[in-house]
């Protein structure tokens, strides 16, 4: 009778063991389907590297940025450690490159495009420079390079620049989707404030997109310009932000909008400074343009306001313009509601 109860016992033990094997291939198989985890999904650069390998752990770090973007999958992240890095490239929608120390990228020549950063990333998920230095040590090229239809996300960031390019250039192209930049917490400036550059931020689309654009907590100061946004090249539209920022001892103007093309061009300045540019705080040429100004200041420029061709520089109410040498008028002035 034992004998009989302890072979059900060890029958129905052995059914569970097959029943869980069974559950534990099925898991397998189902994980299998989904593929193995990547490795490439972060990637780790330092400056005592070695450009060997997949870069998978900070103990095991390459030297260059561009060499573990090539180790990195298309959503994946290269962390930057400390060191200082080349020029790279980022043709991958959704790659980050985040620093996590003193990251300093160098530009002395070399990439195509002409920059110490381009994105050539389609559209779709953007691409993240966060917490990285960058220096131009050559006159003919610009910093970051944006020239295809992308959406880009730049934070706290410094970039200093040359006279070949602005130090963020958004020259996207196209048609079909809505490319977005969105810069926060960065520093823009000239990296020799003796000579004279191009615009610390320059946004100029073509064709027939359009852009969506948001500045937020930016210092753009010691440039030949601080902000041009160009809309003659697009039938497209161009809306631009410009909030809680510094605009600041510019050569020439602090913010321009100029759009004679076929869409309209829209910012809107909020809680902003601009100052002390040497011929005019804010611009707007062309019957497309229009500027709008709430709670910001506009003070110490050669001329506070300018208007060409057409061109409106509305007020939304709360702003100073005072102290230019010459103050300029708002074209319009909006309720608040």
């Amino acid at each position: 009778m034992f004998g009989g109860a302890r072979r059900r016992t060890q029958g129905a033990s052995m059914k569970r063991s097959i029943v869980s094997l069974a559950a534990s291939a099925g898991l397998f198989a189902l994980l299998g389907t989904a593929g193995p985890a990547s490795a490439g999904l972060a990637a780790y650069v330092s400056g005592t590297g070695t450009d060997t390998g997949d870069c998978a752990s900070q103990a095991s770090p390459c030297r260059q940025i561009s060499y573990a973007l090539t180790q990195t999958d298309a959503f994946g992240t290269v962390h930057v450690l400390a060191g200082t890095y080349d020029f790279f490239t980022i043709s991958s929608a959704g790659v980050n490159v985040i620093a996590e120390g003193t990251a300093v990228v160098l530009y002395g020549g070399g990439n195509s495009p002409e920059a110490a950063i381009a994105i050539t990333s389609s559209a779709g998920a953007a691409v993240l420079l966060k917490g990285l230095t960058v220096n131009v040590v050559v006159g003919s090229a610009g910093s970051v390079l944006v020239n295809s239809n992308s959406r880009v996300i730049i934070e706290d960031c410094i970039i200093r620049y040359g006279t070949g390019g602005p130090g963020i250039d958004f020259q996207v192209a196209g048609a079909s989707a809505l490319p977005e930049l969105t810069v926060k917490d960065t520093t823009i400036m000239l990296a020799d404030a003796s000579i004279a550059g191009p615009s610390g931020i320059r946004i100029r689309p073509s064709g027939s997109i359009s852009v969506d654009a948001l500045l937020d907590h930016v210092t753009i100061r010691t440039n030949t310009s601080g902000i041009t946004i160009d809309g003659n090249a697009t039938t497209g539209s161009n809306a631009v932000t410009i909030r809680n920022s510094v605009i600041s001892g510019n050569s020439s103007y602090g913010v321009k909008a100029n759009d004679n093309g076929g869409g309209p061009t829209n910012v809107l300045v909020e809680e902003s400074t601009i100052s002390n540019n040497a011929s005019t705080g804010i611009v707007a040429t062309g019957p497309n343009a229009t500027i709008r100004l709430g709670n910001s200041t506009v003070t110490g420029n050669a001329r506070g306001l300018a208007v060409a061709s057409s061109g409106k520089i509305i007020s939304q109410g709360g702003n100073v313009v005072r102290g230019n040498t010459v103050n300029g008028t708002f074209t319009s002035t909006e309720a608040q509601q």
